[in-house]
């Protein structure tokens, strides 16, 4: 009887994983063709169809030239050499994927479908092997099942994370790079029948590879290894000088040994750094936007309010307290089988401030320039929960204690599931209801109207890259002085985007002065950018103008345009 129980048991923990990760999937994939690229989306999928055509992110063709810096320096960020644009160029060529397989149909929404997809696997498989990590941590089986199913679950309630997997840019390559790094990290630790050989050629292939697609979180992720290695051994020389003789060799010798993969790493890259300018174009963001102290510490609180309020970091500062409270207090108690867990949590810990403190250095700050943190984050909470949980169970005589602490740690769940459960529950609207932007009316316009729209020349002040990509049109953009070679067949003034209002509208009346231009309106409301998934200007329903002043506005020159 008891055998069946425990099968029935694994049964329903297998089922429950598998229900999750097919929740995930459906929350990651379902309309993911809506809506059209938006402008960083844009910029990749060109530098994608480059890429089959150059072999590599070329800044000009010939019809258009794609450098998104022209109106802060014409140098910096390109190789003049090669004309090729100094960036990650991982994205790009992982990219061009989706862009060959586009081009076999004419669809819009299955082109964005084939661009998109390859990265959403990414970032699933990411989120999936960084639940894993933990795993070989836990001796019973069943508790292995039950920390994975939580870990799903609360990856459920992770919109920001879900939007920005969905996106043709860099940050799901980044979640799975990354979950791929501290997997083979976190094994090698705690088993010691990982190949040394294997683990260095893993690091070294999976350092490079972080550097091509995000090298701020490679970056991160080598001063975290740095500072964690040389604490550990330096406490480990401390206690050889004072106890055993001869031990500070030996740990120096074991310093060298576990950071040897990242050293050759690091004398691998250098090239790459010397190619790309890497610390010359960040330089030269610093002081395009006079970084400075006060800059950074509003960055460092940009990144806390994130963190606490669209995820779970209220849970991992009570976690993390008690945890450290209970350790120190009870640090006698011989609880072995409990310090896998406890250590493995400290060393995410070190690794998410580090690299909360790293990134806070950019100029400018974006979520996505952090959004891969989350997995971490809520793999430390988990862990501390399921520390707390069989640590005072074993302290204590009271016989109900971990029913308590499970009450405990549903209710801070559920503090956090109700201020999360309006913005899962706008997503799942989303989910049914696709949402349409701006570019969403804009683009299929002209593709219905013109016979061939790659022979237009369109003017607009901002988003141009998916006119680029999904017209293959002549593009001049005012905003960063791509002005047009001749006078433009469409105006598209976008009133949303807030850097026009340095661009004077006379630009406009100036184009339509000699020629007869007819204007079309949509009901569409001239949102500043087709969506974003930035948690403050992500729209989870179309939104319709209210006035006419409103609307999305097309100009096109009357005898240019067919009739159908």
């Amino acid at each position: 009887m008891k055998s069946q129980f425990l099968f029935s048991r694994m049964t329903f923990h297998k089922s429950l994983v598998f229900l999750l990760i097919l929740l995930l999937g459906f929350f990651i994939f379902k309309n993911i063709s809506y809506p059209l690229l938006w402008h960083d989306e844009g910029e990749t999928a060109v530098y994608a169809e480059r890429i089959l055509r150059f072999g590599y992110p070329k800044i000009h063709d010939e019809k258009n030239r794609l450098y998104l810096l022209t109106s802060w320096n014409n140098k910096v960020g390109v190789r003049e050499d090669t004309d090729a644009y100094l960036s990650s160029w991982g994205q790009y060529y992982f990219c061009a994927i989706g862009a060959f397989l586009a081009r076999k149909t004419d669809d819009l929404y299955t082109k964005t479908a084939c661009l998109r997809v390859p990265f959403a696997l990414a970032g699933f498989a990411g989120i999936l092997l960084a639940g894993l990590i933990p795993v070989p941590l836990f001796r019973k089986t069943g508790e292995r099942w039950v920390f994975y199913a939580l870990f799903l679950f609360l990856e459920l309630f992770s919109v920001p994370l879900i939007l920005h997997i969905r996106q043709v840019r860099y940050y799901a390559l980044t979640i799975l790079i990354v979950a791929c790094l501290l997997g083979i990290t976190v094994w090698k630790k705690y088993d010691q029948g990982f190949s040394s050989r294997l683990y260095a050629l893993l690091t070294v292939f999976f350092s490079l590879m972080l550097f091509h697609v995000y090298f701020p979180a490679l970056i991160c992720f080598l001063l975290f290894i740095g500072i964690w290695e040389t604490a550990v051994h330096f406490f480990c020389m401390a206690k050889g000088l004072i106890g055993k003789k001869g031990s500070f060799p030996e740990c120096l010798h074991a310093w060298f040994l576990s950071l040897g993969p990242y050293f050759i790493a690091g004398l691998l890259l250098i090239p790459f750094f010397l190619y790309f300018r890497t610390f010359e174009i960040t330089e030269f963001y610093h002081d395009r936007w006079d970084f400075n102290l006060r800059i950074y510490g509003l960055n460092c609180r940009f990144i806390f309010d994130f963190f606490l309020k669209k995820d779970w970091l209220f849970a991992f500062l009570i976690l993390r307290f008690f945890s450290f409270y209970c350790r120190i207090r009870y640090r006698e108690r011989p609880f072995v089988f409990l310090e896998p867990h406890s250590r493995l949590s400290d060393f995410l810990t070190v690794f998410f401030l580090v690299s909360c403190l790293m990134i806070a250095r950019n100029s400018i700050l974006f979520e996505r320039y952090f959004i891969w943190l989350n997995p971490v984050l809520t793999m430390i909470v988990l862990l501390d929960a399921f520390f707390l949980y069989h640590f005072l169970a074993a302290c204590s005589s009271e016989p109900h204690l971990k029913i308590k602490w499970i009450v405990f740690c549903f209710l801070l769940m559920f503090y956090h599931g109700g201020k999360k459960a309006d913005y899962v529950s706008r997503y799942f609207h989303e989910l049914f209801h696709p949402y349409k932007g701006p570019l969403d009316y804009l683009i299929p316009y002209i593709r219905q109207n013109y016979s061939h729209p790659d022979a237009l020349q369109i003017v607009t002040n901002f988003e141009k890259t998916p006119y680029m990509y999904y017209l293959n049109c002549k593009m001049a953009d005012y905003y960063n002085e791509d002005l047009p070679t001749r006078e433009p067949d469409i105006l598209i003034y976008r009133k949303g985007w807030e850097p026009t209002r340095r661009t004077s509208p006379q630009f406009w009346k100036w184009f339509k002065k000699d020629s007869q231009w007819d204007r079309v309106l949509f009901p569409v409301y001239d949102y500043f950018c087709n969506n974003s998934p930035e948690s403050c200007h992500h729209l989870f329903k179309t939104k319709w103008a209210e006035y006419e002043t409103q609307c999305t506005e097309l100009i096109e020159r009357k005898e240019l345009r067919i009739q159908n």
